[in-house]
């Protein structure tokens, strides 16, 4: 008897032990994100599509043509964005060609009535020349022209781009308040961008007008539009100005059209041309004085869902109804978690690193965001170490470590940038050498602790003897390099004097004793001197050690090489 009472606990023991076991491997698979996905997929599918099959849908013409009206609507905003950025791009365009020195200064060449004929032409040439390279390089663009305040065309290509303007004050006035206007021509319609060359007073005006190529307005149109709808670009006469490439039917009535102008955007139904009902929507176009029609036809739009008119209200309301719990059970459990997972990462990729996610989500979900912001520290850590090591070799790369001034291999490929911009604008750029005399003999009088300490004080010096634009480099040894954009050799030699005295009474305090240097300078020009840095750098060291010879402390250019008399020379006298 105790025999069987032994064995019936023991049973019983053991059927615990396995209910325990499986309560436990239940818990733990309801826990995994694979069985809260399922989870997710069975109640948004399964029974949404059971219900869908069973449930009568009411009430749907409202919703659906709601639906189409805001499908419309949003396609026309979709495309005018798309147009007036397009506009914008243009404008802007417009006017970083109106900004060129030489436009600038050939056209004031072309309005003096005084100017020459011949300088005249000269002048147009130039501007030409200029205008074909425009539009040799920007597609969107189909010709250019420059023309006065009167309305005369002072240049223009391809030659015959544009007419005379008919009223010169309403060339001016679109210059001043709306950038563009528009003309139509062979293709339909003609954007014109008009911006004023240059901006001083004392200074006739003159204009630079830009046509546009009417066909990206077709293009934009077409990639834009839904297939089973139509977009059009209409006046406020009713007048159709653009249609997409493939030339679908108008049906837009022009009194519609003209109606619709008053408003900025509005929702309409109209008879088409083949006695079918469309739906239509109006959006202005910002920058033009058009509107841009989309339509779709009523058939077309009710067509996937005729059959289910009168249940899909039904079944929306009650499908929400069985959602909503589980739904709202879900959303917390799996994808809020998952959603503050991505947010996180996104601003860690834009460079926020160190960023933790705050969440309370447990199991598996829980492991992923603790191991997640394990290592969003340890990203930021590290990148904090490579940006810390990063600053310091870039510095070290470009400065000299006696005086704190840039180095041999910035000054060097600073120039090269900066004698490659100068070189496409025509404008001068100057470079001073700089070298101390005699600094051997006062390294050997004073000691080269002493030397380095001059070295730093001629640095000073150079650094608060020219402008914030300009650049000072210790070249190597006693010599500095100097680099002065927008200079010319005039310039650059009252520049090199100013540095040559401040140098000269400059005192240099050593353990009490009072000492002085002096230096010699070198100044060339590009592009006379040189157009490649290392001819700018031969002609300033050969005037810097023309300097010498002629007895230090001096500041020589390149001219004065060349203006020197030839010893024997009778003409030199």
């Amino acid at each position: 008897m105790e025999m069987k009472n032994t064995l019936k606990t023991f049973s019983n023991q053991k059927t615990a032990g396995r209910l325990s076991s499986g309560m436990t491997l239940m818990l733990a698979m309801v826990q995994t994100i694979r069985f809260r996905v399922l989870g997710l997929v069975t109640v948004s599918v399964l029974i949404p599509s059971f219900l869908a099959g069973m449930l009568a849908v009411n009430y749907l013409d409202k919703i659906i043509e709601d639906q189409v009206y805001q499908n419309l609507t949003d396609t026309a905003r979709r495309i005018s964005l798309d147009i007036s950025g397009w506009l914008s791009d243009r404008s802007s365009d417009v006017k970083a060609f109106t900004s060129s020195y030489l436009l600038t200064e050939e056209v004031n060449q072309l309005l003096p009535k005084t100017t020459s004929s011949a300088a005249r032409e000269k002048s147009r040439s130039a501007i030409n020349k200029y205008l074909a390279y425009l539009l040799e390089d920007n597609q969107f663009f189909g010709g250019f022209s420059v023309v006065s305040a009167s309305g005369e065309v002072l240049a223009g290509w391809p030659g015959g781009a544009f007419p005379e303007p008919d009223d010169p004050a309403t060339l001016q006035r679109t210059v001043k308040n709306s950038l563009f206007m528009d003309a139509s021509d062979s293709d339909g319609l003609r954007i014109v961008i008009a911006k004023q060359v240059g901006s001083g007073l004392d200074r006739p005006k003159s204009y630079f007008l830009a046509a546009l190529q009417g066909e990206r307005l077709g293009s934009i149109l077409e990639e834009n539009t839904p297939p089973d709808s139509n977009a059009y670009i209409v006046d406020a006469s009713g007048h159709l100005l653009r249609t997409p490439a493939s030339e679908a039917t108008f049906n837009a009535p022009a009194q519609v059209i003209v109606k619709t102008f008053s408003d900025d955007a509005r929702s309409f139904t109209y008879s088409g041309k083949g006695g079918e009902q469309v739906i239509g929507t109006s959006y202005p176009i910002k920058y033009l004085p058009w509107h841009l029609i989309t339509e779709t036809t009523r058939k077309q739009a009710f067509s996937p869902l005729a059959a289910f008119r009168s249940q899909l209200f039904v079944m929306t309301f009650l499908l929400a109804g069985i959602l909503l719990i589980p739904a709202l059970y879900l959303a917390r459990t799996i994808i809020l978690p998952l959603e503050d997972l991505n947010r996180v990462s996104r601003r860690i990729r834009m460079g926020e690193a160190g960023l933790e996610v705050e969440t309370k989500a447990w199991g598996e979900l829980g492991e992923l965001v603790s191991a997640f912001n394990s290592m969003s520290m340890s990203l930021k850590l590290s990148m904090e170490e490579i940006q810390a090591i990063n600053s310091q070799l870039t510095i070290i790369s470009v400065t000299d470590p006696l005086t704190g001034m840039y180095n041999r291999r910035y000054m060097a490929d600073h120039l090269e940038r900066e004698m490659k911009i100068l070189q496409r604008t025509g404008e001068p750029i100057s470079i001073i050498m700089a070298d101390l005399d005699n600094f051997k003999e006062y390294n050997d009088k004073y000691g080269h602790i002493a030397g380095d300490e001059a070295l730093k004080e001629v640095g000073e010096v150079l650094a608060y003897s020219i402008r914030e634009t300009d650049v000072a480099s210790r070249f190597g040894g006693e010599e500095f390099l100097i680099s002065l954009s927008h200079t010319d050799k005039e310039g650059a030699i009252k520049v090199g004097e100013k540095i040559r005295r401040a140098v000269e009474e400059r005192i240099f305090d050593l353990k009490g004793k009072k000492t002085r240097v002096t230096m010699s300078l070198g100044v060339a020009t590009s592009p006379e001197d040189g157009t490649a840095f290392d001819e700018l750098l031969e002609a300033s060291d050969r005037a810097m050690y023309h300097a010498k010879e002629k007895g230090r402390n001096l500041v020589c250019s390149t001219a004065d090489i060349s203006s020197e008399p030839i010893p024997g020379d009778p003409t030199s006298s």
